[in-house]
This record gives C-alpha cells, structure tokens and sequence, in this order.
C-alpha cells in the first residue's frame, strides 16, 4: 500500500489556518495515530475523504488530487466520456481512448466505459 499526501497539508493551504492531525481524527472518530496509520498506509477511505472536504468546504476532487489519489488527468478523461468525447488519454490509463475509438455495440461500449470510470476513481486507494 502507498502512502498518501496528508489531507491537513491540503486543507491548512486551502483554508488558510492550520488544521493539525487532531482535528482531522476527530472529525473521522478515531484517534490521531490511527488516523496517521491510515495516511501512512494508504487506507483512507472514500467515506473519510468525503467526509473530510464536506465538513471543510472543499473541494473532494481536489482533496483527492492533491493526496495522490486520483491523477487530474483521470478525470478530464473521465470527464471526456461522461460528455460523450473521445479522451485524450493524458491519464495514467490510455485505454479508454482506444475503446471509444474501436468499432463495437452500444452494449459493450457501456460496459467498457463503467470499467473505466471504475479505474479512474478506485485506483490509488486500497480500501475501497
């Protein structure tokens, strides 16, 4: 498992006072060194990250991003296959590109393109 970026460096810069492991196990109901193992384990999960930039105000994509979750350019090509683009495949996965270019059914294209958006939201994470 990988390590993630702490999210209190995140929310420290983006709400501009500083925002201390503590706080942050508070919010998610367990104790500091757990809430340290889980960052240093990479075993944050979705609901501890929604959580997090719920009560904080920000924003979950960015939340993510910056704690090395999701890559930014997973999601403009996911964004590209929810709007009905090809994606540019700047993402650390090039493959959906390949499969909205491949002649196919409208039935496996969905099912392909569930997979992706699966790909690009899951990878990174172990706890989901």
């Amino acid at each position: 498992m990988l390590s993630i970026n702490r999210p209190e460096a995140y929310l420290t810069r983006m709400l501009e006072r500083e925002i201390n492991q503590q706080e942050v196990a508070d919010l998610l109901g367990v104790t500091r060194q757990t809430y340290s193992n889980r960052c240093r384990n990479g075993t944050m999960t979705s609901t501890d990250f929604s959580a997090i930039a719920q009560h904080f105000g920000v924003n979950l994509v960015g939340l993510l991003n910056w704690c090395g979750v999701i890559d930014i350019a997973d999601v403009r090509d996911f964004m590209d296959l929810v709007e009905g683009r090809v994606p540019s495949g700047e993402g650390r996965s090039a493959s959906a590109a390949a499969v909205l270019t491949q002649p196919t059914t409208a039935t496996t294209t969905a099912k392909q393109v569930g997979k992706r958006q699966r790909e690009v939201f899951i990878r990174g994470t172990h706890a989901y």
